[in-house]
């Protein structure tokens, strides 16, 4: 069900206001129309976008006024607020319209028709073959993730939309539905093994990893999380179901994995730790 939010954005030295109605966030409906406003820069009669072309994006405030679950009433308090602050009047505010208009909208995402997804991951995927569009797009993140504010704003983006179960329940099944499949599988487990398995991917981890363990902030709040109750439960959890699920039961010869013909190697230091064997094969090879 969607919220509806009643926004205002102010022009500060003047106390001019436009107040307005969307069914996103007001960050992203300033967004828009600071888009809007520059993209569509041959004037006009709205104000509002001249005033943002002529002041800048900076010279507003913003504020949200009400929100509503339901549109009849996000309306009606749009069209009073407008009412209320006399912002249609060029002395006081950017607005033309009376508001209460808004009605739900009626184009659909076009990314749900498959013709148009597929259409668009093949014009992606075209795109990122050429090695310039490349370079220029990896760069281009680069220089954006050293910038410490973008990373912060994002991390926390992302932080607060894992908070809702519904975000994360869709996420979990994306991912699962994804890996089911075993082309996509195979695809990316084969990816992953080369990458990881270079000599200068290996120090780049390790190098990482331990510069993120010499900050003191990060190591203190790791070994808070290794010291969790809930966490040990959890990861304990899973373990007895991955157990159950896929431990062997039986050798690669049938024998029965019991106490009686089960052995676990001693570990050499510097070798690769073996897991259990069957004692009636190693009997049968010994006696040849």
């Amino acid at each position: 069900m969607k919220r509806w939010t009643i926004y205002c954005h102010t022009h500060v030295e003047s106390g001019r206001r436009y107040i307005g109605l969307t069914s996103k966030t007001m960050e992203r409906r300033w967004q828009k129309h600071v888009y809007a406003a520059l993209r569509f820069s041959n004037g006009g009669r709205w104000h509002f976008p001249n005033a943002i072309r002529k002041y800048g994006k900076e010279a507003f405030s913003h504020e949200v006024l009400a929100m509503s679950w339901y549109l009849e009433g996000a309306n009606a308090t749009e069209e009073a607020l407008i009412e209320q602050y006399d912002t249609r009047n060029p002395e006081f505010g950017f607005n033309f319209m009376k508001g209460g208009l808004h009605t739900p909208h009626l184009i659909t995402n076009p990314w749900n028709r498959p013709e148009y997804r597929a259409k668009s991951i093949l014009a992606a995927n075209d795109k990122w073959k050429d090695p310039e569009y490349r370079k220029k797009s990896v760069l281009a993140f680069k220089n954006r993730w050293k910038d410490l504010a973008y990373r912060s704003k994002l991390s926390l983006a992302i932080k607060n939309k894992l908070k809702d179960p519904e975000y994360r329940e869709k996420l979990v099944l994306s991912s699962r539905g994804k890996w089911l499949d075993p082309v996509y599988r195979t695809k990316n487990m084969t990816a992953a093994k080369a990458g990881l398995n270079t000599l200068e991917s290996k120090a780049k981890i390790s190098l990482q990893s331990k510069i993120k363990w010499e900050n003191p902030e990060y190591r203190k709040k790791q070994l808070i999380r290794l010291h969790d109750p809930i966490l040990k439960e959890k990861v304990a959890s899973k373990l007895r179901i991955l157990n159950e699920t896929h431990r062997k039961t039986h050798c690669k010869n049938g024998h029965e994995y019991t106490p009686e013909n089960t052995y676990y190697p001693k570990y050499v230091p510097g070798k690769r730790r073996q897991g259990r064997k069957c004692k009636i094969c190693e009997r049968i090879r010994r006696n040849g």
